[in-house]
């Protein structure tokens, strides 16, 4: 288990707002696996993709232009290529890559739960897995890919600059208020800002989070030490978060139609609005647009009810909210810093000492 002097230093960091609300969509598309067994490299299926026009035709009512973040398996699939190829070419979405190490190779770590979690391989190993998953996605979709997301949320931060010579502009593997070190020794994101942050020195790769906030009486009054404390795996099996919500004191909201109504959202939009909050990142799995691929949506009905959230939220953030649909690759442009312009040289009398008259 991640212990507190693992946790890598998080204070350096400091969140970005943009100039005005913006709404963006990340959509991790994978293979379809039961989430309640064990990680496989045998579990490649993708047909979950074809059912991906469901959502998609929804966020682009809104002019929405999601993110799809692709795993090795979508990417090598045929079908997957050609309906991402004509949506890049209509300008319809953005293309992404996400690390899943257990199907992408080199296959060289034995395939656990740990080890579902990038951030747990050795560093190189990371690197090589996603030069293959770049590679792939880039002969599949003609796009060579700049946003990425590691798998089950498994970053080291302290891995920026591996990411960022990959080629990458934006991680969007952070989920704020979480901490996954007491499930099989995940990242502890407590105390990362929650607003977009640059995660290097040099300012070339942003970090843009998942949407997701404390809201409730107690939400604005806790240290994160304490916030930590009580969503821990034993005080879940004590039922103390739930205890919390009900009771209107304290529930962490997390912006995505899995397992979060349309009035949850609105909660959440209302609560970040009061604190300033201009960024917001819807997220969800493709294969929830399929009924059985994911716990989310086993049947017809819930996938009615996943579409409406969807709708709902984005309606809301759009026209009540007054967020602007932005980009991932569009809010990257709109936050990176410009460089400091050069001086012209005006003559004999600014040049350099070193050169002769």
């Amino acid at each position: 288990m991640t212990g507190a002097s693992d946790r890598p230093d998080t204070s350096a960091y400091q969140p970005i707002r943009p100039p005005y609300p913006t709404v963006s969509v990340v959509v991790d598309v994978e293979e379809e696996f039961d989430w309640s067994r064990p990680f496989s490299s045998e579990n490649t299926g993708v047909e979950a993709i074809r059912w991906i026009n469901l959502g998609h035709t929804v966020m682009e009512a809104f002019g929405i232009k999601p993110a799809y973040l692709l795993t090795y398996p979508v990417a090598r699939s045929e079908v997957a290529g050609a309906l991402f190829r004509e949506m890049v070419a209509a300008g319809t979405c953005e293309i992404g890559a996400q690390l899943h190490p257990w199907v992408t190779p080199p296959i060289e770590e034995a395939i656990t739960d740990v080890n579902s979690y990038p951030s747990n391989l050795p560093m190189d190993l990371e690197r090589r897995k996603n030069e293959r998953l770049i590679a792939a996605i880039e002969a599949t979709t003609g796009v060579r890919p700049m946003i990425y997301k590691a798998g089950r949320y498994g970053l080291d931060l302290r891995r920026a600059d591996m990411l960022a010579g990959l080629g990458f502009k934006v991680d969007t593997s952070i989920m704020p208020f979480q901490d996954f070190s007491g499930v099989d020794a995940g990242p502890d994101f407590f105390g990362v800002p929650s607003a977009p942050f640059w995660m290097d020195r040099g300012e070339s790769l942003l970090c843009l989070p998942s949407t997701q906030e404390m809201v409730g009486l107690l939400a604005n009054r806790m240290p994160n030490r304490v916030l930590r404390a009580l969503y821990t795996p034993r005080m879940e099996r004590l039922r103390v978060p739930g205890v919390l919500a009900r009771l209107g004191l304290l529930e962490r909201l997390r912006l995505s139609p899995e397992g979060f109504g349309f009035e949850n959202a609105r909660r959440l939009i209302d609560a970040c609005h009061a604190r300033g909050i201009t960024c917001f990142v819807m997220s969800f799995h493709s294969p929830s647009l399929k009924p059985g691929c994911t716990p989310y949506v086993r049947n017809e009905a819930e996938l009615g009810r996943l579409v409406d959230t969807i709708y709902l939220t984005l309606r809301y953030l759009t026209e009540t909210a007054g967020a602007r649909p932005t980009s991932v690759l569009e809010l990257y442009r709109m936050l990176k810093p410009e460089p400091a312009p050069s001086q012209p040289w005006r003559g004999k009398e600014d040049a350099p000492h070193d050169l002769p008259p």
